[in-house]
């Protein structure tokens, strides 16, 4: 996992492994990793590159109050506090790699990107979060787990701006076929 402070090495349970072609597919059932405690409450961005086997509620970077997932083809992330945004620019397909991220600040409120574009949007609220809530790669508090591959997982203690998500696409979208 990469981001503002580097890399950084988390707790992989039930067996994951990576694929030769340098992703990693989790089976939805019990593959997760621990990041730790590494997702500020003030302002984020949570940013992946996912493809998906499955739709179910699939949780992509996700702790206990502050989720970010696909459920249904969706995009979705939101606090326990605010409720949640949904993509709104239709259903994302199985099988196909996405660039995906969430981006959260007091002033700005939630955005989601998709492939560099921004597509929803909730105004600001307070997070409500406590401090030192344990972030999950690819499952909710342990359970909503993830069925499908991870090929770039990061979190910043800063929301990015629209422009370095587009930047970020654009880095990425060539080696994953976005």
């Amino acid at each position: 996992l990469t981001g503002q402070y580097g890399t950084y090495d988390f707790d992989w349970l039930n067996g994951q492994s990576y694929t030769a072609t340098g992703y990693l597919t989790l089976n939805g059932t019990n593959h997760y990793g621990n990041c730790g405690t590494i997702c500020p409450t003030d302002a984020y961005t949570k940013m992946a590159v996912v493809r998906s086997n499955v739709w179910q509620a699939s949780n992509i970077l996700s702790g206990s109050y502050l989720a970010f997932w696909a459920s249904s083809g969706h995009l979705q992330a939101g606090h326990t506090d605010t409720g949640y945004t949904d993509v709104s620019d239709g259903t994302l397909a199985l099988h196909r790699w996405y660039l995906v991220a969430e981006t959260y600040s007091p002033v700005n409120g939630r955005n989601l990107y998709v492939n560099g574009n921004l597509t929803a949007s909730a105004p600001s609220a307070t997070v409500g979060a406590p401090p030192g809530e344990p972030i999950y790669l690819g499952a909710h508090q342990t359970t909503s787990y993830w069925n499908g591959d991870f090929a770039f997982a990061a979190v910043w203690a800063a929301e990015l701006d629209a422009t370095e998500i587009s930047q970020a696409y654009e880095h990425l979208r060539g080696r994953f076929g976005i």
